[in-house]
């Protein structure tokens, strides 16, 4: 997978693969709804995933979160009330490997330093994340069921943190 960490540039990508030129004010005003939409996703975090999270960390579990993002999606991310409780931040358009690839979640147990069999991965199991976390050699994987609903317009981070390595 190539590396680059531009939404704008993404979608540039785009249009040139198909033989297009995109218009810089359409890509200006795409990028302004995305980004709103995306720090829509973590203005209203449910005061119990703090508290899990806040929990965590004060029994000194390391926690990470792996993510398939965009420059826009990890930007409020990193404002959010949210980030301070994590060790660390693995995103896809960062390292570019997807959330499913033995390689981020390699990358995200380096980071923490942490093996992976030492490791709990919480994710909501799509695109096989729980499987692949598993050939890493994590000794725990674990769906979180129902956290779709809570979140807007269909935003779906679907994943609680775990014990050194975690995926919202």
């Amino acid at each position: 997978m190539r590396r680059d960490p531009s939404y704008e540039a993404a979608l540039t990508g785009l249009c040139e693969r198909y033989g297009g030129s995109p218009d810089q004010r359409v890509l200006a005003e795409l990028s302004r709804e995305y980004r709103s939409r995306a720090t829509r996703a973590f203005e209203q975090i449910d005061p119990e995933i703090i508290s899990i999270v806040a929990t965590l960390r004060e029994h000194g579990f390391r926690l990470g979160v792996i993510t398939d993002s965009s420059d826009l999606d990890t930007a409020p991310w990193i404002e959010s009330e949210f980030a301070p409780y994590f060790d660390d931040l693995v995103a896809s358009h960062e390292i570019g490997s997807l959330k499913r690839a033995q390689k981020t979640f390699s990358i995200a147990c380096q980071r923490l330093d942490v093996h992976p069999s030492d490791a709990i991965f919480v994710g909501d199991g799509g695109g096989n994340e729980l499987g692949f976390s598993q050939a890493l050699g994590t000794r725990r994987r674990t769906g979180a069921p129902g956290s779709s609903d809570r979140w807007p317009e269909g935003r779906r981070p679907g994943k609680l943190p775990g014990r050194r390595l975690a995926a919202v």
